[in-house]
């Protein structure tokens, strides 16, 4: 005698976890989620009271928009088109989750540095270093098999991102010292060194990026 066992019936998902699990699947949105929670945290401390030192808020509010909002999205970018434009296989979660994650801590961390000690804001610094290095290390994962001029590209915008962690580490040493300038230099050269060469990289890709050819067959 066989017995007909009912499949169990799996609960619907809610708004919230599908809306969840479409922006974790990529890195653009993902990030991105990342870059406006630091657009209203940079909002917030420009329009409170200011009682912060004058000499450590300006630097690292600007830190917080480049490095933190503006690095966010073209990581994301580079990490979610990259893969699409040459066949590569997407970037696992791991990486720009916990990337995503290190900068939202040192956001909290620099921003309670502003009220506090500077070990705060030297501890939020050192977390935006990790995910900086992380996400490098992602891109290099997901384009090291890119070849010819893509290649060379690809390596040029790897490149100007690292020199983007080396300002991190200026920055940290700039709030070790309590060293208002040096605190700037990494700001100041942030959009000549990385964000303008980035974007132009990611023009240029763009025009080089691979379609694999799709064929057709008629109906018979």
């Amino acid at each position: 005698m066989c017995f007909a066992i009912a499949p169990e019936k799996q609960e619907p998902e809610g708004r919230l976890t599908r809306y969840w699990k479409r922006v974790a699947h990529s890195p653009l949105r993902l990030l991105s989620l990342g870059a406006i929670i630091h657009g209203v945290v940079i909002i917030f401390l420009i329009t409170s009271a200011g009682l912060e030192p004058v000499a450590r808020k300006g630097p690292v509010i600007e830190f917080m928009a480049l490095f933190g909002l503006v690095g966010s999205v073209l990581f994301g970018a580079l990490l979610t088109w990259l893969p699409n434009w040459f066949n590569r296989s997407p970037v696992e979660y791991a990486w720009y989750a916990l990337s995503n994650f290190l900068m939202l801590v040192g956001l909290v961390l620099l921003a309670a540095g502003l009220h506090a000690t500077s070990a705060w804001a030297v501890g939020g610094a050192a977390s935006y270093l990790l995910a900086w290095l992380l996400l490098l290390r992602a891109l290099w994962w997901t384009a090291v098999w890119v070849r010819g001029t893509a290649g060379r590209v690809v390596n040029l915008l790897i490149g100007n991102l690292a020199l983007g962690g080396l300002g991190i580490v200026v920055f940290i040493a700039g709030l070790a010292l309590d060293h208002a300038r040096l605190m700037l230099v990494p700001v100041e050269l942030f959009p000549w060194l990385v964000g303008l060469p980035v974007l132009t990289g990611l023009a240029v890709l763009y025009r080089a990026r691979y379609r694999p050819c799709v064929s057709r067959v008629s109906k018979l």
